[in-house]
């Protein structure tokens, strides 16, 4: 995984810093209260490997979605979303495991669900990309062009990968002009703000 999501430790989630344009300033992560979404512009591929650091926060419908698209055919074998799982808020048709209330890791790709911090597979073999995937959705679910399963939750970290290239890596920061919250996309240089209603809030600067 990138060098610059390495955590200093399980209970750690501060970055290293990404060392972003001047017109920008890095934050921890951004976090939504359940009516934003940013869409990545980013349709996977079989070939697709994501590594995301996610937060839910609490009062969260089981089905709410992280991040995540549904095509036809789905995205996923077990359920049209990804989302993660908590002690007392977890996944009842991706996976099922008991998490302590905190920050995840996740590689996920087609052999399934790895948990980085805890070096451990949380699903296996249940991923499965479709080509002509719709473009991800963070803090959403993209249904055909539409968000819908809004999810409270922070996001620290997303990039998607291809055979090990970066197609893309989204990083929370404030766009100084103007003090908006949104990510900053290194491989582009493009900064993504809120698709949906209100605001996102920000962590800690990095």
């Amino acid at each position: 995984m990138p060098n610059n999501i390495i955590m200093a430790d399980a209970k750690s989630t501060k970055p290293n810093p990404h060392n972003l344009p001047s017109a920008y300033t890095e934050y921890e992560y951004i976090e939504a209260s359940g009516t934003q979404y940013i869409n990545t512009g980013y349709a996977p591929t079989a070939d697709t490997e994501i590594i995301a650091t996610t937060q839910r926060t609490t009062g969260q419908s089981y089905n709410a979605s992280d991040w995540g698209t549904t095509p036809t055919p789905k995205a996923y074998t077990a359920g049209s979303y990804w989302t993660w799982g908590s002690a007392n808020d977890k996944t009842s048709n991706f996976y099922t495991p008991d998490y302590p209330f905190g920050p995840l890791t996740a590689r996920v790709n087609i052999q399934g669900v790895y948990d980085l911090l805890n070096n451990k597979v949380v699903a296996f073999g249940t991923v499965t990309w479709a080509t002509g995937d719709n473009p991800v959705f963070l803090f959403a679910r993209n249904n055909n062009g539409s968000a819908d399963r809004y999810c409270k939750v922070k996001i620290f970290y997303w990039a998607a990968f291809e055979n090990g290239i970066k197609m893309v890596e989204f990083v929370p920061a404030k766009r100084n002009s103007d003090n908006i919250l949104g990510m900053y996309e290194t491989v582009s240089g493009a900064f993504f703000t809120n698709a949906g209603t209100g605001s996102f809030t920000g962590g800690e600067l990095v």
